[in-house]
């Protein structure tokens, strides 16, 4: 069996889903036939307002790593986890979890603490600070900044123009330094 990619969408309700379905049973050829995405958004949309009107098969792979990883680069570029007409809660690498998510996790872990039963000794922490110490105020040698100097020589890392620079600009508005955008 080859794993794959599929698409499915409801027009009217302008929601959509973009999936992979990869092991032994993957066959493009059961989509929407014995196969429905494991995803429960969409169970919960067939259910309220029947099936998708569009439903493609987007791209068949040799092997379970690539479809997997082409479906994370679609979902990631596509921004799914931002735009509210994607199903999808995740581009299989970041999860934007709305507050709900939230709190059930905040609940699930309160009173419980991060290496739980694990003390260090103190020996072990005397260790570890002096390891610290050695890093600290550590200065590059001349040679050293003189090697890392001459490899950024030529390269202008800049914006070009001033028609650049707007564009950099208007591409990072409302976003924060972490390319997520902003919270209203």
């Amino acid at each position: 069996m080859k794993p794959y990619t599929y698409y499915i969408q409801w027009t009217k309700l302008s929601k959509r889903y973009y999936g992979v379905k990869f092991g032994k049973d993957a066959d493009s050829s059961t989509l929407w036939v014995d196969y429905f995405t494991s995803s429960s958004h969409v169970k919960e949309l067939r259910e309220a307002y029947g099936e998708p009107d569009i439903i493609e098969v987007r791209r068949t792979f040799d092997d379970a790593k690539s479809a997997i990883d082409w479906e994370s680069k679609v979902l990631k570029r596509m921004q799914v986890i931002y735009k509210e007409e994607w199903l999808n809660k995740t581009d299989n690498r970041s999860i934007l979890m709305d507050k709900e998510t939230r709190e059930k996790i905040s609940k699930s872990k309160k009173g419980k603490t991060v290496r739980k039963g694990f003390t260090l000794s103190e020996e072990h922490k005397r260790k570890i600070g002096e390891a610290n110490k050695k890093h600290k105020g550590r200065k590059m040698s001349e040679e050293t900044r003189r090697k890392i100097s001459e490899s950024m020589k030529g390269k202008n890392k800049r914006p070009k123009s001033n028609d650049h620079k707007r564009k950099l600009s208007e591409s990072q508005k409302g976003k924060t330094r972490s390319g997520r955008p902003r919270k209203v």
